[in-house]
């Protein structure tokens, strides 16, 4: 019986698990669709991209973003994301151990988290989300988005430490201690980074707001 029982466990090893492997896949495209969406928005002027950010950011009283500022902010926000994201898409291809057997690392003990991997996607779509509202004068509802991203950033943030803290004695039982240094540099140190922006946009959307409003209302 339990000899049935470690082949089918060695079997499963043998194979990726693709509820896991999609999670990691979709975290990453939503991070680059966002990733392209701001790029677009801060370079390009077309229809589709309407220099959003530079319009919110100028009008921001009595806190307005330099326009220099502005391209370099986003970019190092979202660039401080990408040594993890790469980070994590490698445990596709990396085992736990040293042995043929050994299972895949973004199965087990999985470094990220699929937790980690939704809030954080859930974080980029509400930039997305914020700045297609903004675009179309929808104020308060960039703000209730953004509070939303913002919590979500706040769990992933607090998954990530959690679960290090859980599987830290696996990752070293298996010499994974690159691993551990990674996730402490580049996974919380980026997020750390990118929840600041995100409490920093929260209070800049309600600035632009309230400026909107009083403009609105001076005008008439």
């Amino acid at each position: 019986m339990h000899s049935a029982i470690d082949k089918l466990s060695a079997r499963n090893k043998q194979y990726h698990s693709c509820s896991k492997a999609i999670s990691l896949i979709f975290t990453l495209g939503s991070y680059i669709l966002a990733l392209t969406w701001i790029i677009g928005d801060l370079f390009l002027d077309s229809q589709i991209f309407g220099r959003t950010l530079n319009h919110f950011h100028s009008h921001i009283i009595p806190l307005n973003t330099p326009k220099k500022w502005i391209a370099p902010l986003w970019l190092t926000v979202y660039g401080l994301q990408a040594p993890w994201l790469l980070y994590a898409i490698t445990t596709l291809c990396r085992r736990n151990g040293c042995n043929s057997d050994s299972d895949y690392l973004y199965k087990y003990p999985r470094p990220v988290s699929r937790m980690q991997l939704f809030t954080f996607s859930l974080s980029c779509w509400s930039h997305l989300i914020f700045l297609f509202l903004i675009q179309h004068q929808s104020n308060l509802l960039a703000i209730i988005y953004l509070i939303l991203g913002t919590m979500a950033l706040i769990c992933c943030l607090l998954t990530s430490i959690i679960h290090l803290h859980n599987y830290e004695r696996e990752l070293s039982t298996s010499h994974l201690f690159s691993d551990i240094w990674s996730i402490r540099i580049f996974v919380h140190n980026g997020l750390s980074v990118m929840l600041a922006w995100q409490i920093t946009l929260v209070a800049y959307s309600s600035l632009y707001a309230c400026n909107r409003v009083l403009l609105s209302s001076s005008s008439t």
